[in-house]
């Protein structure tokens, strides 16, 4: 109900500013690729952990 009501109200403001929405599209972008970084850097510790040649395998790049 209230991520409903944030998408409306996003809707309208995005409708009547629309400026907001590259705003929104940029902070995403910047959220999903703090996560890849995240994600990555907590991967390769995992690896360095184990020296498993399956974590090997699905790590190494």
């Amino acid at each position: 109900m209230t991520l409903a009501l944030v998408l409306i109200v996003s809707g309208i403001l995005i409708a009547i500013y629309p400026e907001i929405l590259a705003l929104i599209v940029s902070f995403l972008l910047i959220l999903v690729g703090l996560s890849i970084l995240f994600i990555r850097y907590h991967m390769k510790r995992m690896h360095n952990d184990w020296q498993n040649p399956y974590a090997n395998f699905f790590t190494r790049y």
